[in-house]
């Protein structure tokens, strides 16, 4: 799989740092949702990711077993 962007979070400017914490509440909201739909692949790929990359983790958010911190 490739990936789009390699970069940081602060290579970013202040109004897409904004956009970008916004969307990752929605996610988050919606963790349950998206796990459904990607079960098989979260499962498959997570592998020694840390919890940092929260996104790994929907089921852990859906169940409410891991709150991630958006800053």
């Amino acid at each position: 799989m490739q990936r789009c962007y390699s970069g940081t979070f602060n290579d970013f400017n202040e109004a897409e740092k904004e956009e970008i914490k916004k969307l990752d509440g929605i996610f988050i909201k919606r963790a349950p949702l998206f796990y459904k739909a990607l079960k098989g692949f979260l499962e498959a790929e997570r592998n020694n990711k840390p919890k940092s990359y929260w996104w790994w983790y929907l089921d852990e958010i859906a169940d409410n077993k891991l709150k991630p911190q958006i800053n």
